[in-house]
């Protein structure tokens, strides 16, 4: 199980450093609509971020289990798992618009940059994952 978990650090960990970088370069590059911009440049990084926080903290315990604690947890397990929704439907969608030929670009690409959240959301999603302040 920690193998696991220690896997799924250095997966988003890359992804974490990739979708940053392609923000930097979405909000600088010539071309690209605000909707294009706005999931390049935001959400992506936003999404890589809160699943690496999410994952991260599987690794720690809480100092104490008060319900206040555990709420935090569970809120950003949830807001990890809308936001990363939000990516792959919009990755998926912005892979269609391509593919029809009514925006630019590689409709593969949309394709690899939701690859990792789809792994991140079903790990977090299963019983796999195991939630500061859960019994292990």
């Amino acid at each position: 199980m920690t193998v696991l978990r220690v896997l799924m650090t250095v997966l988003t960990g890359f992804h974490l450093v990739f979708a940053c970088l392609i923000g930097v370069v979405a909000n600088f590059a010539d071309g690209g609509s605000i909707p294009e911009r706005i999931f390049a440049g935001l959400i992506q990084p936003v999404a890589a971020i809160l699943l690496f926080v999410v994952i991260v903290l599987s690794f720690f315990k809480p100092l104490d289990s008060t319900a206040s604690v555990l709420l935090l947890a569970r809120s950003l397990k949830i807001s990890a798992l809308v936001l990363l929704s939000v990516q792959i439907v919009g990755g998926i969608a912005l892979s269609v618009l391509i593919s029809q030929e009514v925006i630019r670009g590689d409709w593969f690409l949309p394709l690899i940059f939701v690859a990792v959240p789809i792994i991140g959301a079903v790990y977090i999603a299963t019983p796999l994952y195991h939630s500061p302040g859960a019994d292990q």
